[in-house]
C-alpha cells in the first residue's frame, strides 16, 4: 500500500530510466487505490453520507475539484508527485463514485431526449479514449483527464442494447476484461525483464507480448480464481495468508530498494549464456581514482608536475572524473607529434573537480591551485565530466516533456569555474571544455546490449541524439555561459563525430565492435578513434600546426592499437 510513496521518494518519472528498469513500478496504482479506500470512507462519515445528509455529495465534489486542479497545476511543479501521490489522483476515484451514484433510469424518465443524445455520443466518447493512446508523452496530463472523464461518461450513458455495448461485451473483450487484473500485474515485470534480456526489437516485443498473455492467463486460472473461491474460516488460515502476503511484500520491497544493482547484475545472464565477449575495460590509468592517487605522498606534483623539454615545452592539463580518464587514450594518440605533454589527475574527492565546483559558486580546489601555480603561457586546461553531475539524477535521462530550467548545480559551476578559467587565461593559457559523450538509454552492461544487437539487430540501450542532447543541456548551457564570460575559452563536442549524422547511437558498431564499455563510458577503441577529430579541433583553434594532422592519419594509426 506504500509502493507509490517509495517510487515518489526516489523522485522518478514513470517514463524515465529508473522506472523502466523497475519491474514493480506498476504497483504504484495499487498503493494509491488502497490509500483512497482508507481516506474515502472517512470523508463520507465526516460529510454525513450515512445519515443521508444533502451535503455529502457536495463535500466529495469539492475535494474532487481541488484534486483535479492540483493535478493540472502540478504538471509544472512536480510531475513525479502529480503521478504517484494519492491526493492528485483522488478526483479520478471520485468520478467513479459519482458514475456509480447516478441512476440512468431516473434520467430517462426526466429527460429522454438528453439521454438519447448521450447514447448517440458514446461511440465518439469511445474513440476519444482510443485516440489518447496516440498522444505524445508531453501531453500526459491532457490524456489522463480525457480518458478518465470519457470512461466515467461511458459508465453512465452506455446502454446494454447499443452496438458499442455489444462490442465491449463480446467474448474476446469479456475474456480480456476477466484477465485484465492479471495482465496489469504481470505486463510491466515481463516487459522490463524482457527488455534487459532481449531488447526492444519487433521480434522481441512480440515474443514478450505473447508471454505476457500466457502468464496472465495461467495466473488468472491457477492463482486468481482459486484464491477467490477460498473460504477463510479459521484464524490460522487468516494468519497464514497474511504471513505469506507479508513475505512477498518484503521480498518485492527489498528488490525495489536495490533495483539498479540487480538490473545490472541480471543484464549479463543472456550474454554469459551465449559467451558474448567482454569489452576491453580501462584499468590502471595513471592518477585515476582514490587508490591510484593514494600511492603518492604528493600526488599533485607526481600527476600534474611536468618536465618541459624542447620537443614538449607545453602541457595539456586534463581534469575531470572517470569520463576524463577515458579521454587519456584519445589524447595519448592525438598529442604524439604535438608540443603538448599530457598531465591528468582524478582524486575522486568531494572537494575536487568537478564536485566542489557545482556545490558552491565560490569553490577552489587543490587541483586547480597547483595548475595555476605551475602553468606556463601556451598551456591548455581541458575539463571533461559526466553530464549527470549537473542534473538532478546522475545516470538518468531527463524527460523531454518537462520544460528546461537550468539547475542550481549548473549555475554554481558557471560561477565557480569561470573564475578559474579567467585566471588560467590571464596567465596565457587556453581552456577547452569538452562536452559529455553519450549516455545510453538504460543502465545496462555492454555485453547485454551486444547480445541484443547480435540476435535482434537493435538493443534497448540505443539512445536518440535528441534525447542525449536534451539530458546534457545543463552542461551545454553552462559551457556556453562560461565561454561568454571568458571569450578565450573554447569547447569541443565529441557527440557530433560519434553520431555521424545518425539519429541513434548504439553501444556497438554494426560489426559488433564495442563503442562503449558500459552505459556511460567510452570504450578504449572508441576513445582512440576520436583522436583525428580532436587534433583537427586543435588545428582549427591554432593550438597546433596543421602539419600535425599527418601524424594522426598515418597508416600505422589504428583504433585498436
Amino acid at each position: 500500500g506504500v509502493s507509490n510513496l517509495f517510487l515518489w521518494k526516489l523522485s522518478t518519472d514513470y517514463f524515465a530510466t529508473v522506472a523502466q528498469l523497475n519491474p514493480f513500478t506498476q504497483t504504484w496504482s495499487l498503493g494509491v487505490e488502497e490509500q483512497f479506500y482508507v481516506l474515502f470512507p472517512l470523508i463520507l462519515v465526516c460529510s454525513g453520507f450515512f445519515k443521508k445528509s444533502a451535503y455529502s455529495h457536495k463535500v466529495v465534489c469539492i475535494c474532487a475539484l481541488g484534486s483535479l486542479v492540483s493535478y493540472i497545476v502540478w504538471t509544472w511543479i512536480s510531475t513525479s508527485a502529480q503521478f504517484y501521490l494519492m491526493p492528485f489522483r483522488f478526483w479520478q476515484f471520485s468520478l467513479g463514485y459519482f458514475a456509480a451514484a447516478i441512476e440512468p433510469d431516473v434520467i430517462v424518465e426526466k429527460n429522454q431526449s438528453a439521454l438519447s443524445m448521450a447514447r448517440a455520443s458514446s461511440w465518439l466518447c469511445f474513440l476519444v479514449i482510443v485516440a489518447t493512446f496516440f498522444l505524445p508523452e508531453r501531453l500526459t496530463t491532457v490524456s489522463t483527464v480525457l480518458v478518465t472523464f470519457a470512461t466515467a461518461y461511458l459508465l453512465v450513458v452506455l446502454q446494454s442494447n447499443s452496438s458499442l455495448a455489444a462490442l465491449l461485451s463480446s467474448r474476446p473483450a469479456a475474456f480480456i476484461g476477466n484477465i485484465s487484473y492479471s495482465l496489469y500485474l504481470w505486463h510491466w515485470s515481463i516487459l522490463v525483464l524482457g527488455r534487459w534480456l532481449l531488447g526492444t526489437s519487433y521480434i522481441a516485443t512480440w515474443l514478450l507480448l505473447v508471454l505476457t498473455f500466457v502468464v496472465s492467463i495461467l495466473s488468472y486460472y491457477v492463482i486468481e480464481q482459486p484464491f477467490r473461491r477460498i473460504a477463510i474460516n479459521s484464524g490460522f488460515k487468516k494468519v497464514a495468508l497474511l504471513a505469506c502476503t507479508g513475505c512477498v511484500a518484503v521480498i518485492c520491497f527489498s528488490y525495489m530498494s536495490d533495483v539498479r544493482k540487480l538490473s545490472q547484475s541480471y543484464n549479463n545472464r543472456l550474454a554469459n549464456f551465449f559467451q558474448i565477449p567482454e569489452p576491453e575495460y580501462a584499468s590502471d590509468i595513471l592518477c585515476h581514482g582514490v587508490e591510484a592517487v593514494a600511492k603518492y605522498s604528493d600526488p599533485y606534483k607526481v600527476c600534474l608536475g611536468a618536465t618541459r623539454t624542447m620537443a614538449k615545452p607545453s602541457v595539456l592539463y586534463l581534469i575531470g572524473d572517470s569520463h576524463a580518464a577515458q579521454l587519456t587514450f584519445m589524447l595519448k594518440v592525438a598529442l604524439q607529434q604535438t608540443q603538448y605533454q599530457l598531465r591528468f589527475i582524478n582524486p575522486e574527492s568531494s572537494e575536487g573537480f568537478p564536485v566542489a565546483y557545482y556545490r558552491s559558486p565560490t569553490a577552489e580546489t587543490a587541483t586547480l591551485s597547483f595548475i595555476l601555480e605551475n602553468m606556463k603561457e601556451g598551456d591548455l586546461l581541458m575539463a571533461h565530466f559526466h553530464r549527470g553531475h549537473l542534473n538532478e539524477v546522475r545516470d538518468q535521462h531527463v524527460s523531454m516533456s518537462v520544460p528546461f530550467s537550468q539547475s542550481t548545480k549548473s549555475k554554481n559551476f558557471v560561477a565557480s569555474f569561470s573564475k578559474a578559467a579567467q585566471q588560467f587565461a590571464s596567465q596565457g593559457g587556453k581552456v577547452i571544455l569538452v562536452n559529455d559523450t553519450p549516455l545510453m538509454s538504460i543502465i545496462a552492461s555492454a555485453p547485454s546490449c551486444y547480445a541484443q544487437k547480435k540476435f535482434f539487430g537493435v538493443s534497448s540501450c540505443a539512445v536518440s541524439k535528441e534525447q542525449d542532447l536534451w539530458t546534457r543541456k545543463n552542461q551545454t548551457v553552462a559551457f556556453a555561459q562560461i565561454q561568454k564570460k571568458v571569450p578565450s575559452t573554447t569547447s569541443w563536442d565529441p557527440l557530433e563525430v560519434m553520431y555521424n549524422d545518425q539519429l541513434y547511437f548504439e553501444i556497438t558498431t554494426d560489426d559488433l565492435e564495442y563503442r562503449m564499455e558500459d552505459w556511460n563510458h567510452l570504450s578504449i577503441r572508441e576513445a582512440r578513434g576520436l583522436a583525428p577529430d580532436f587534433l583537427q579541433f586543435l588545428v582549427q583553434n591554432n593550438f597546433v600546426s596543421s602539419s600535425n594532422l599527418a601524424s594522426i592519419t598515418d597508416a600505422n594509426f589504428s583504433k585498436d592499437e
